[in-house]
């Protein structure tokens, strides 16, 4: 009972065109791995925005339009997240 787990979800979109795509596989893993990095576990402040956020950078890679940039993206969840400019530096240089 005080175990926090999902029992059942359903997919909403499985985006096929980036499954075909090595470079927007690599620009997805690359803002999966920076939203594991700058999140933490049990941590709700943010959660919907950046669930949003991400959720948008998936779906334009999806659709091709390129309107949202993992730069963009970066900075955006930086600032949800409470970091400045100079942490992003910092951090992309690791």
């Amino acid at each position: 009972k005080d175990l926090n787990y999902v029992g059942t979800a359903t997919g909403e979109n499985f985006y096929p065109h980036i499954k075909e795509d090595l470079e927007k596989i690599a620009i997805a893993g690359q803002a999966l791995a920076l939203v594991e990095k700058m999140t933490r576990e049990g941590e709700v402040d943010g959660h919907e925005e950046i669930f949003n956020l991400l959720k948008d950078l998936l779906d334009d890679l999806e659709s091709g339009q390129n309107k949202v940039s993992f730069e963009i993206f970066a900075q955006k969840l930086m600032a949800i997240s409470g970091f400045s400019p100079e942490d992003f530096e910092e951090l992309s240089q690791k």
